[in-house]
């Protein structure tokens, strides 16, 4: 029916501006490039110019402790490394890139919502995700949420649907590696729903979604651990994984920065729709296979909710439970709608007017330029002395601008490990041409400083200068 086709064709028209929409101009500058999307960019023109998937910390020189810098898995950067290759590493092309994702992740919300529930529902479902502001704040930049999230779609839909446990094994494991962070809770939880319903066949169970898991584990495993059989470096990643923040957890901060988490808006929203899923998972509103499905997803929320507090409290950690809860309201909305006897989309699109009013009035997506201004200076500096190096203290938002071969490159992650050698720790006849440092903190490296460089009237990414090889 026409009506259908409008309604169709309208809401493709609403995606479609919810994931182009910016407020800085153009897709580069919203969301505003970040460290943990620099990073996973700079992996990907690695191995597009040297063929190593790894961050470059010297000239032609790759990183040599993978698991520090490989927070948004091979899953991304590895395509991504692809394209680069082919048509050269920039920033638009790396969101376009993103976007594929984000088009790609509503598509299979689609199938895997109508193989649950139903059509409607699963068009209601693109609806609530695809008008959801952190879907788009997490899809657009070079990092895994997203892309993770498609993965666990399709976990979801093979293993709880189609009873395909190799199968969906091998979706959960891709969804693992794509963001290690947030997706490593989901094997736990599917761990606890097998327990819960399948007693009597959890090492049946386990060992059939085990065959399709752990192949993706290993390759994961031979990417990012430099020395496979040295212990050493195992305990390495094992630290970093325990200990990935270099802030105070939300729970060291209890009670204020426990209880302001808490009543936030978001977390507020989805305790609600949480709440509400519980009250009539009781009820036969799911049938058997989308009831386990929903069971683990709840379970899940519990992992996610309880790595977060583990966290400063940041939010991201959450957005692949509050995507998945969101397609398992839509049969409650369509429930209570039909019993307050109104059209069974009622409550979705009262959901979608929220969303929307949220993401383009109320939402504190970031919009800035600073990073990609930076680098341009930086990269006018270098091809006026084509011989010329540039080492980076601490500015990893800066440093992917510029290609493999010209320059060196030192940062932190989490605040206790480091990546590569800091540029004035080298001989001074390896010493860089150029160098900048965040904030104008060289500290140890004083008197190196002053003996080789001076500084030039050129100032970048926050008032910091450049400096110039004497």
């Amino acid at each position: 029916m026409l009506w259908k086709w409008l309604l169709r064709t309208g809401a493709v028209a609403i995606l479609a501006l919810f994931m182009f929409w910016s407020p800085g101009g153009d897709i580069t500058s919203t969301p505003r490039f970040w460290r943990d999307e620099a990073i996973p960019f700079e992996i990907a023109r690695g191995w597009a110019e040297t063929g190593t998937l790894d961050v470059v910390v010297a000239p032609g020189v790759t990183n040599a402790f993978s698991y520090l810098t490989h927070a948004t898995g091979f899953p991304v950067t590895f395509p991504l490394a692809v394209i680069f290759r082919m048509f050269g590493a920039s920033l638009f092309i790396a969101r376009i890139y993103m976007l594929v994702w984000v088009a790609a992740a509503l598509i299979s919300v689609f199938f895997v919502a109508r193989s649950f529930f139903g059509r409607d529902e699963a068009f209601a479902a693109v609806m609530l995700v695809g008008t959801f502001s952190s879907f788009y704040a997490n899809g657009r930049t070079v990092t895994g949420e997203i892309p993770g999230f498609l993965f666990l779609l399709w976990a979801l839909f093979f293993i709880y649907k189609k009873e395909w446990l190799g199968w969906g094994g091998m979706w959960l494991g891709l969804a693992a590696v794509t963001k290690p962070s947030m997706y490593l809770l989901l094997l736990p939880a599917a761990a606890l729903e097998i327990i819960i319903t399948r007693r009597g066949l959890f090492l049946k169970d386990s060992l059939s979604l085990a065959r399709g898991v752990v192949p993706v584990l290993l390759v994961w495993f031979y990417i990012i651990v430099p020395e496979f059989f040295q212990l050493s470096s195992w305990q390495g990643m094992i630290d970093l994984y325990r200990q990935p923040f270099n802030e105070a957890s939300l729970l060291s901060q209890f009670p204020a920065g426990f209880l302001d988490f808490f009543f936030h808006s978001t977390i507020l929203y989805f305790l609600v729709i949480t709440g509400a899923v519980l009250y009539v998972l009781r009820h036969n509103i799911y049938d058997s296979k989308a009831r386990r499905m929903v069971c683990f997803v709840l379970l899940y929320g519990i992992c996610a909710f309880s790595y977060v507090l583990r966290s400063p409290g940041w939010f991201r950690f959450l957005v692949g439970y509050e995507a998945l809860i969101l397609i398992g309201i839509v049969p409650v909305l369509f429930l209570f709608a039909k019993k307050v006897r109104l059209p069974h989309a009622s409550f979705v699109a009262v959901f979608v007017v929220l969303h929307t009013v949220n993401y383009f009035f109320l939402s504190n997506i970031p919009s800035g330029s600073t990073a990609i201004q930076a680098g341009q200076m930086v990269n006018t500096l270098l091809d006026a002395r084509p011989d010329a190096t540039i080492g980076f203290v601490r500015l990893p938002t800066v440093a992917p601008f510029v290609d493999s071969w010209h320059k060196y490159q030192f940062g932190d992650i989490g605040g206790h490990e480091t990546y590569g050698i800091h540029p004035l720790a080298y001989v001074p006849e390896k010493f860089p041409t150029y160098l900048v440092s965040y904030a104008n903190q060289y500290e140890g490296f004083e008197e190196a400083l002053d003996r080789y460089y001076q500084p030039t009237d050129i100032k970048i990414f926050n008032n910091t200068t450049v400096y110039i090889h004497r």
